[in-house]
């Protein structure tokens, strides 16, 4: 399982626990530290926009269409199996 001793808190070994084989197999019990998950980076939220704003301005609202058209430009040039 694995090499480094400092992941168990105890391990025990009992002699006699096989079945009736004979066999030189030994029951092990062992309690481990728990490994706590890594944690990942924050999803970012993504940016609310003021439709009203947006609606009520000609002059915004000509910008974020040209700035909406030019990022869909730039994903036209993949190609299809991308």
């Amino acid at each position: 399982m694995t090499n480094d001793r400092s992941l168990f808190k105890s391990c025990h070994v009992f002699r006699g626990a096989e079945a009736p084989a004979n066999s030189d197999h030994r029951l092990v019990i062992a309690t481990m530290h728990q490994l706590h998950p890594m944690r990942t980076a924050k999803v970012q939220q993504s940016k609310c926009l003021d439709v009203e704003t947006l609606a009520q301005s000609d002059e915004l609202a000509d910008k974020y269409n040209i700035t909406v058209t030019n990022s869909f430009q730039a994903l036209g040039s993949l190609p299809e199996d991308v």
